[in-house]
C-alpha cells in the first residue's frame, strides 16, 4: 500500500487507520524497555507519551497532506450521489 497515494476506491485501503492506537500496555512496555526503574517519574511518563503521540500525529498529518486531493475528490463524488 502506498501511503502517499491511497486508493480510496479500495475497501482495504479505505479502511486502514492512518493514526495508530496507543494503549496503556504499549506505553508501559515502552517505558519498561527503554528506562531503568529508578528513572521513571510521572514527568518522564508524560514526556515519553507526548513525544510518541506528537510523532504519530505528524505522521498522520503527512499522510493526509499527501492524500488531500484524493480525499477531497472522494467527498465531492459522495455529495454528487445525493
Amino acid at each position: 500500500m502506498d501511503w502517499n497515494n491511497i486508493d480510496l476506491s479500495s475497501n482495504y485501503e479505505l479502511s486502514r487507520d492512518f493514526l495508530d492506537g496507543y494503549s496503556f500496555d504499549t506505553l508501559i512496555l515502552e517505558l519498561t524497555c527503554n528506562y531503568k526503574a529508578e528513572l521513571i517519574t510521572p514527568e518522564l511518563v508524560r514526556k515519553h507519551a507526548k513525544e510518541f503521540i506528537l510523532a504519530k500525529a505528524d505522521e498522520a498529518f503527512s499522510i493526509i497532506e499527501h492524500n488531500a486531493k484524493n480525499i477531497a475528490k472522494e467527498v465531492i463524488t459522495y455529495h454528487k450521489q445525493d
